[in-house]
């Protein structure tokens, strides 16, 4: 069973489920681990241009972040090749460490606290692979 697949099942089952009171409470509960995000905005320049090295710092991004920059960086970084079998893109904001899900392009809880080794950064974005 695919994941749309699955989340298309457990939308039926939540919407059916609405119609009982007590459960009406519990609906909320269940999206707070994940975090929607826009659409990406596509350009012209490839994703090695976005991610030119191991480890970039780029001015202007602290304290707040848009949704649709934080959208964009992810894509990118998930159209980067992969080495090895698998890869795992993670997201630290200030508030917690997001588990980037290419497939449905959205991020969900990981970790919750800050972790980002510099204060005033508005992200930082790692990928861990098998190698």
């Amino acid at each position: 069973m695919e994941r749309r697949e699955f989340l298309g099942i457990l939308v039926a089952g939540t919407m059916g489920s609405l119609l009982k009171p007590p459960f009406r409470t519990r609906i909320p509960e269940l999206f707070k681990a994940i975090k929607f995000l826009p659409d990406p905005q596509t350009n012209t320049y490839s994703s090695e241009v976005v991610l030119n090295s191991r480890r970039s710092y780029h001015g202007g991004y602290s304290g707040t972040l848009s949704d649709q920059i934080l959208a964009n960086v992810l894509w990118a970084a998930a159209k980067a090749p992969v080495i090895g079998t698998n890869r795992i893109i993670y997201v630290a904001l200030p508030d917690n460490v997001y588990r980037y899900d290419e497939a449905a392009h959205d991020i969900i809880l990981h970790r919750t606290g800050n972790y980002m080794s510099e204060a005033n950064c508005a992200f930082e974005v790692g990928v861990a692979g098998d190698l």
